[in-house]
């Protein structure tokens, strides 16, 4: 049985969707940071923000935690790189993955994050304006040039299910 909604978040977009998502599913909903009162070895469902592909704050929380689903935010459409996050983020086939669509918040960002990011930036905007776009990109164009959020709460409706089916299965 799931215990709690453990996150770790950089610029709101991820404490955003797991607090939504724990009101949804009445979970309780703590920062990776401070889960002392959760015990060792207990199942939480995990959100983390995406950097380089890896889920940030994950490697410490399945030390801690049994983890049987993970969502990572991230700037990617949903879905697409699952496989590259998999492997970066050392997530095993057993473990549950959802990605979720964040924004983007330059003025939130700090250090080498902020520094990676704005290269990353302006690579990503040359290369789509350099071609022919489709919506998704010219919505990831608008994006890189402006920022701003991409929180769907729709988006977390896979991850009730998924909850929602695991409840079934500890009460049958």
């Amino acid at each position: 049985m799931i215990e709690a909604v453990v996150y770790t978040s950089n610029t709101g977009e991820t404490e955003k969707y797991a607090k939504t998502f724990a009101v949804k599913a009445g979970l309780p909903c703590v920062k990776l940071e401070e889960t002392s009162t959760l015990e060792k070895g207990a199942h939480i469902i995990y959100f983390g923000w995406i950097f380089a592909d890896t889920i940030q704050g994950y490697d410490k929380a399945c030390r801690k935690y049994d983890i049987p689903c993970v969502c990572g935010v991230g700037m990617s459409t949903a879905g697409t790189k699952n496989r590259e996050i998999r492997k970066a983020t050392g997530l095993g086939e057993e473990v549950v993955l959802f990605s979720l669509r964040k924004g983007l918040h330059m003025d939130r960002l700090k250090g080498i994050h902020r520094l990676i990011l704005s290269a990353v930036r302006k690579a990503n905007i040359r290369q789509l304006e350099g071609k022919e776009r489709t919506a998704q990109e010219e919505d990831d164009l608008a994006l890189w040039k402006k920022g701003g959020s991409r929180f769907d709460e729709n988006a977390l409706l896979p991850v009730l299910g998924w909850y929602q089916s695991c409840l079934k299965k500890n009460h049958e």
